[in-house]
């Protein structure tokens, strides 16, 4: 058989690297929330930024198809492990999530939004995700909705940002 070379080969190259990686299995991580328990969110919204203490502000979600789609959208979510968050988030704008359950608890995550396609998660149980998916939350959650300041220290924690969760 006869070797590939020039524009051929390289074409030949792209197509089996492609063919190999959508073999590849999809990564994935939850919230492991069921909407159904989740009676309301409070999303504090503010800039990362390692030398000041940022300025928050806080609205509250309660609309049942909103609370579904707030759990929706951090379940299954795909992506892979940040390897060193910390040093990733500083100047993203951050959205706290404190959800809200019908027994009293709460479960808290915290999106770091860096740039369209580059989202970095931090999961409940401690795990930080890469994901291309989300947008900022700020642009789309408090339209109609009432925004009031909050104490940066009312936020949830995240280990990211050196708070205790």
């Amino acid at each position: 058989m006869g070797r590939v070379s020039g524009k051929a080969g390289v074409v030949a190259l792209v197509l089996g690297a492609l063919a190999l990686s959508a073999c590849a299995p999809t990564q994935t991580h939850s919230i492991e929330l069921d909407a159904a328990h989740v009676t309301s969110i409070d999303m504090y919204f503010y800039e990362v930024s390692g030398a000041d203490e940022p300025v928050v502000t806080r609205t509250t979600i309660d609309d049942a198809g909103l609370i579904e789609e707030l759990v929706d959208a951090f379940t299954d979510m795909p992506g892979s492990e940040a390897p060193d968050p910390a040093a990733e988030i500083d100047g993203a704008r951050a959205t706290g999530l404190e959800y809200m359950l019908d027994d009293g608890s709460t479960v808290a995550l915290t999106q770091y939004f860096l740039d369209f396609h580059a989202v970095v998660i931090a999961f409940p149980d401690g795990e930080a995700w890469h994901t291309t998916w989300g947008v900022p939350l700020k642009d789309y959650y408090t339209e109609d909705r009432e925004v009031t300041s909050a104490e940066a220290s009312e936020r949830p924690g995240s280990p990211f940002e050196g708070l205790e969760g």
